[in-house]
């Protein structure tokens, strides 16, 4: 007699006896399954910010899962540590989330939600509990060594000071900015277009003009941009809001803002021989002190050792009658004429700067007053001209050329900014 018995072998978990820890990715399907069940020495990637998912389970000696009934679930405790001592994770336990489950193969399965947030570089992620005595961890513990990545761009960041300063005609050589994650590490991810606005604005909305030198585009790589020469210029002092963002919406990063203080220079803005320091008319043989108003920005005197070398007054004699007719002949004569014209022109340097408390002998009072009038606005400096012994009309023409580099940089030879003059005419 033959007797055919089916039954089932199962396997029956023994005791609680260990956590284990295993990182799943539900992006990646059949591959996370497979993820899961490699070695616990493989490193897995979680990213800066964003959440991932863990699963835990409590396993027997034998590395069988184990089940249990509602309500009496262990409870986890997941403790985030970098490898460097030196990194500073940002954790929020309190939003994690977590829930039991029972698989179709049998046993409990908690699945973790959390997010961390620190700078690129390994963590172990360690799971144990608090229901042993005194609070310590009744089940084994687990670990998994992860690495954390720099997330995905959140904002833009200028690279530099948080606030800059500079002068109304203002050169920034290099404006690095970056893209950084919700930490603030670089988002290496980012290669949009950014784009750095063309105004600035202080607190009375007063706006400046900026440019940078090649355009105020330019494109992210590696999470990481260049402007350069960088040019403000603003009419007024103060605090002025550079900003700078994405050009395209579809990128949702949040704009970088510079603060930069802007504040008066020396430049000179203006030049003006004093008319008052100029007679009518004047008699042959006669010596003139002529006098040349300076204005700056700051409406502070440019620094003698510097006018000394940077301004000059020219002085043209009259035509002679042979050069008048010449003048008036060929052009292979005019340019004759003008060459001798040319070298007859006498150079004159500065005596010294005006001084109120000093008279300069020879000058008229009313040129004293009117330099009195307008040495606020920055400084006046003073000539003298040799005996003039020619009765016709001289022509004087003051020039001054910017030498000072730390000026010079901010100066534009599109605009002429470097050179100065003005002119006046004396008869003799």
């Amino acid at each position: 007699v033959t007797f055919d018995i089916n039954f089932e072998v199962s396997v029956s978990p023994g005791p609680p006896y260990s956590w284990s820890i295993a990182l799943i990715d539900y992006h990646q399907g059949q591959a996370a399954a497979a993820k899961a069940d490699s070695p616990k020495d493989a490193e897995g990637t979680i990213t800066c910010g964003q959440p991932f998912y863990m699963e835990l389970e409590v396993i027997d000696q034998c590395h069988n899962r184990c089940s249990f009934t509602a309500g009496d679930h262990p409870v986890p405790v997941i403790e985030v540590t970098p490898e460097d001592p030196a990194a500073e994770l940002r954790l929020d336990p309190t939003a994690w989330k977590r829930k039991w489950d029972q698989t179709q193969a049998g046993g409990d399965v908690c699945l973790y939600k959390l997010w961390v947030s620190g700078p690129p570089g390994q963590v172990r992620l360690r799971v144990r509990d608090n229901a042993g005595e005194d609070g310590a961890c009744l089940l084994q513990e687990d670990e998994l060594l992860v690495t954390l990545l720099a997330g995905p761009p959140a904002a833009l960041m200028a690279d530099c000071a948080q606030q800059l300063e500079c002068g109304t005609r203002g050169l920034l050589e290099m404006l690095p900015v970056k893209c950084v994650d919700c930490y603030g590490n670089v988002a290496e991810s980012a290669t949009f277009e950014v784009a750095l606005n063309g105004s600035a604005l202080n607190e009375q909305g007063i706006a400046a003009r900026v440019s940078a030198k090649d355009s105020n585009r330019t494109t992210l790589r590696k999470g990481v941009a260049t402007f350069k020469g960088v040019r403000i210029q603003a009419q007024a002092e103060g605090v002025y809001k550079l900003t700078l963002g994405a050009v395209s919406r579809k990128y949702v990063v949040q704009e970088a803002m510079i603060m930069v203080k802007i504040t008066q220079q020396n430049y000179v803005g203006n030049l003006e021989v004093l008319s008052s320091s100029v007679p009518d008319s004047s008699t042959v043989g006669c010596k003139l002190q002529l006098l040349v108003a300076i204005d700056t920005e700051d409406q502070q005197p440019v620094p003698w050792d510097v006018l000394s070398s940077s301004i000059q007054l020219a002085l043209t004699p009259p035509l002679a009658a042979g050069e008048a007719a010449a003048m008036a002949a060929t052009s292979k004569g005019r340019k004759a004429a003008a060459a001798a014209r040319k070298a007859d022109v006498v150079t004159l340097n500065p005596e010294g700067l005006w001084d109120s408390q000093q008279p300069i002998e020879g000058l008229e009072p009313a040129a004293a007053d009117a330099a009195a009038a307008v040495a606020a606005r920055g400084c006046v400096v003073w000539f003298s001209t040799a005996e003039l012994l020619v009765a016709e009309q001289y022509t004087v023409a003051a020039e001054y050329t910017e030498t000072r580099e730390e000026l010079l940089v901010g100066l534009s030879k599109q605009v002429g900014g470097w050179l100065l003059s003005d002119t006046q005419c004396i008869t003799s």
